[in-house]
């Protein structure tokens, strides 16, 4: 996912640990930095329940913090609970 500064790419590395790289314009290219590491527990990749991909986090509009799924250690499947229409208090 790019942040929204468009100078950054995120991503999960073969490993399920949340990446990013720097990325500049070289003339007519994109030019990748040195990847870092952002975190180093495994995050859940996200797929639907038919097998098909999607970004399992989001990205703050600042770049400073992230939305995530954690990987379940125990099992190959993790949860997510969403409340709609939860009544203000």
């Amino acid at each position: 996912m790019w942040n929204r500064n468009g100078r950054e790419l995120f991503f999960l590395d073969i490993q399920g640990r949340l990446s990013v790289v720097p990325i500049t314009i070289g003339g007519d290219s994109l030019v990748p930095g040195a990847v870092q590491r952002l975190l180093e527990t495994a995050y859940y990749p996200g797929f639907t329940t038919r097998g098909f991909k999607l970004r399992g986090y989001d990205v703050s509009p600042d770049g400073q913090r992230f939305l995530m799924i954690k990987a379940n250690e125990w099992d190959s499947q993790s949860v997510l609970t969403i409340a709609v229409n939860w009544p203000p208090p």
